[in-house]
């Protein structure tokens, strides 16, 4: 009798494992098993392979609006950017990238709600406050902080390339958005220097920090400025036709016949290999510079960097070659796994998107979904987990949004190819540790109160 009891478990130890179980059971619940068959149920939608925006996506967007605003305000208001070293890159960029690419997404939900003559408050409506906030902290002084540090007091007269781009950039943006006037003489100023000292520039390049240029910097700039000259009516002289000039061959990687990554401003030659990151990023918007031109890169992208292993799809950060490293990390890339570039194959959705490749779109669309692993409350907890926390908590969100909304030209044809293996086999694997670990948690419990084994 002794024996039995001293080999029972105290009353109190077993509230407190049931306690525990009950908590891994509910959080396995919340985080693995309702967002893996949420992830199933989108898997299945049709939507996916269209052009049009998916509705999911919609929502999404209509999530991260609720949250990005108060962000915005809150973090322009705390001055916190001011107090960054400027070599913190996520920290001082991301949070004008996350501005900015939600701002490109609103615009996406507009027009395809104009287009779509739908009923009820326009979205650029209805977000209103939220655009605006994103527009407030793009143009706040205080981001400036880090680009200040390196270029002086003279930061918005010369070079300084990358937050320029993103001032001309958000601010079109939010007009096209609808928002007022009350940032329209920066953003004309703007747009007109910066188009000036480009083409004024040796190569068509200008420096984003000093001693480094960065192509895709570069080809979004003339991008933004493109869109920005042609709604404010600022007269071409040929301008459009001299951007060209930035990528020419020289320019190039050799290995692959595509714009080098880092290039040197002065001299006018590459600096390293071209990168799938950079790439993806240009691609998505060529189609609307160079057409000719862009669809061209494209070819070679989609030959050079785009992989199918291991049950998965997508583009590489490094060309296939011998000594490419396949696994590593770098902050603007993220992860690279098997050769996968994490950045390069989220950003290359939106270049498969804008070229109308739909069967490579959908592939990295599926791949998305499971990578987004969306919680009920609208929140994307992949993206989230790769962003900064602290400085920037929706940098993912609001790019991976960017990718989804982008616009395939007309005629593209509908995505006709089966979901990549892999997404199935994660999900599944998934599914089951979600599932299968709290039943084998419970049942442990119940057996040991049934015989009254001590739990361990």
């Amino acid at each position: 009798m002794a024996n039995r009891e001293a080999s029972q478990t105290p009353r109190w130890r077993r509230r407190i494992a049931w306690a525990y179980v009950l908590a891994i059971c509910v959080l396995s619940l919340s985080f693995i098993v309702v967002p893996a068959i949420g992830v199933g149920r989108l898997l299945l939608d049709p939507a996916w392979r269209g052009s049009d925006i998916a509705p999911a996506v919609l929502e999404w967007h209509d999530a991260l609006s609720r949250r990005i605003g108060p962000w915005a305000l809150e973090r322009v208001a705390s001055g916190r950017a001011g107090s960054l070293d400027k070599y913190e890159v996520s920290g001082n960029e991301w949070p004008l990238l996350s501005a900015v690419m939600y701002l490109w997404s609103s615009e996406a939900v507009q027009r395809q709600w104009q287009r779509q003559h739908s009923p009820g408050i326009a979205p650029a409506a209805r977000d209103a406050e939220y655009i605006a906030a994103a527009a407030a902290l793009v143009a706040d002084p205080g981001h400036a902080g880090w680009v200040r540090a390196h270029w002086g007091d003279a930061y918005l007269d010369e070079r300084n390339l990358f937050y320029r781009m993103m001032l001309v950039a958000g601010l079109d943006s939010f007009e096209r958005l609808g928002g007022d006037s009350r940032y329209h003489e920066l953003l004309e100023t703007q747009v007109r220097s910066l188009s000036t000292e480009l083409d004024a520039s040796p190569h068509g390049l200008l420096e984003d920090y000093p001693g480094e240029t960065y192509s895709v910097d570069v080809a979004l700039a003339y991008a933004a400025l493109a869109r920005a000259r042609e709604r404010l009516d600022i007269a071409d002289d040929g301008w459009r036709a001299r951007t060209a000039r930035a990528f020419g061959v020289a320019l190039h990687d050799p290995e692959v016949s595509l714009p080098a990554y880092a290039v040197s401003a002065d001299e006018g030659v590459p600096l390293g290999p071209a990168r799938g990151v950079g790439l993806s990023m240009m691609l998505a918007w060529t189609p609307s510079l160079w057409p000719a031109l862009g669809n061209d890169w494209y070819a070679r992208y989609a030959g050079a960097f785009w992989q199918e292993r291991m049950g998965f799809a997508g583009f590489r950060e490094f060309a296939a070659a011998p000594d490419s490293p396949d696994w590593t990390f770098e902050i603007d890339a993220g992860p690279v796994l098997a050769g996968y570039g994490t950045a390069a194959s989220a950003l290359g959705l939106a270049a498969t998107r804008a070229h109308g490749d739909m069967e490579r779109a959908y592939a990295l669309t599926s791949e998305a979904l499971l990578a987004a692993w969306p919680l009920p409350n609208g929140t994307l907890l992949g993206p989230r987990i790769l962003s900064n926390a602290i400085d920037a908590p929706y940098t993912g969100e609001a790019a991976l949004l960017f990718a989804l909304t982008r616009t395939p030209p007309d005629g593209a044809a509908a995505a006709t190819r089966a979901t990549p293996p892999g997404v199935w086999i994660v999900l599944a694997l998934l599914l089951l540790i979600g599932i299968g670990d709290p039943a084998r948690r419970v049942v442990r419990l119940l057996r040991a109160d049934r015989t009254g084994q001590r739990v361990a």
